[in-house]
């Protein structure tokens, strides 16, 4: 894992009970949320605790971006997140 973070900062972990369509269905998600407009995803507010929100667009990393939904266990927050990210709903993003 080391070797794969310093060479590539990340690394896959595959766990066979997943299958490759959910996996591939979640990647095609993510991107469609990572294309929306930097004024969109600044909308995903960090909590106080500072584990949540969006991050991205800094001078020091200006590629790198992240986003944290809180409470993802939680259907409703998901969609919460969804309506946030996407006004005219996108069921297939939180109906995975």
């Amino acid at each position: 894992m080391r070797d794969a973070l310093e060479k590539h900062s990340c690394f896959l972990v595959q766990y066979e009970r997943i299958p490759s369509e959910l996996i591939s269905a979640i990647f095609l998600q993510l991107g469609e949320l990572f294309d929306l407009p930097t004024e969109t995803k600044v909308q995903n507010i960090t909590t106080t605790d500072g584990l949540f929100g969006y991050f991205g667009q800094q001078p020091t990393n200006p590629t790198y971006e992240g986003m944290g939904i809180e409470d993802v266990n939680n259907p409703e927050a998901v969609l919460k997140f969804t309506n946030l990210m996407w006004p005219s709903g996108n069921d297939s993003f939180w109906y995975i």
